[in-house]
């Protein structure tokens, strides 16, 4: 795979999980099952956090393969960031 594809990959992968997420949200928030009518009916919101997410993971360069890479450099990433002072 390209540099370019395997960067495509892992945004679209993300993007599923983000969206999957969603549905889990509505399917717990929701009296009833999550039925293409009520999910249909929510469509605008996965458009806007698909692209929200993909606005900030460019903005935050998070899709680096060299960091990818790297499954223990990518933890230790992930783990340092959030408790770094601003």
């Amino acid at each position: 795979m390209r540099f370019s594809e395997r960067r495509l990959l892992l945004g679209a992968m993300d993007v599923l999980i983000v969206n999957a997420a969603l549905v889990g949200a509505l399917v717990l928030r929701s009296d009833s099952a999550a039925t293409a009518l009520v999910l249909g009916m929510q469509l605008r919101w996965f458009v806007l956090l698909s692209g929200v997410w993909l606005v900030v993971a460019q903005v935050l360069d998070i899709y680096d393969l060299a960091r990818s890479a790297s499954a223990l450099r990518s933890a230790w990433v992930a783990e340092v960031a959030p408790s770094s002072p601003p």
